[in-house]
């Protein structure tokens, strides 16, 4: 009997630890890609970003992953992968506490791309009247 309940007890520590050891890998992963964020490295960054975002590696900071990803893309102006980055985190956690953040960024987006369009449009009204004169 006490093989028996020592046997189940290895089974049982033996499935908690993995979990564990892989949790702790997923939080300093997020932890490094954060840095990286905050120190505008974007490619390392988004690249740990997107891993942590994928099927079977999702976690705990999947959610979060997907806005700094949001965020990353709407930084380096890539405006319309930024807004798929965003739908997609509201089709997968529609009820989440993070949702004012991702208005947030929809906002900025929004208002860095009016910016962009106003600076190009100065920009070729400007070279326009170089042209004509």
């Amino acid at each position: 009997m006490a093989k028996l309940i020592t046997f189940f007890l290895f089974l049982l520590i033996a499935q908690i630890y993995p979990q564990d050891s892989v949790s702790a890998k997923n939080e300093s992963e997020f932890r490094h890609a954060v840095d990286l964020y905050q120190s505008h490295q974007y490619e390392q960054a988004l690249k740990i970003f997107e891993k942590m975002t994928e099927g079977k590696n999702k976690d705990g900071n999947a959610s979060a992953s997907f806005l700094f990803k949001g965020k990353i893309l709407a930084e380096t102006k890539k405006y319309s992968e930024a807004e798929n980055v965003l739908y997609e985190f509201l089709q997968q956690y529609p009820s989440r506490h993070r949702i004012p953040e991702v208005e947030q960024v929809q906002n900025i987006l929004f208002c860095v791309q009016i910016q962009d369009k106003y600076m190009l449009a100065k920009e070729m009204k400007g070279s326009s009247i170089n042209i004509s004169v």
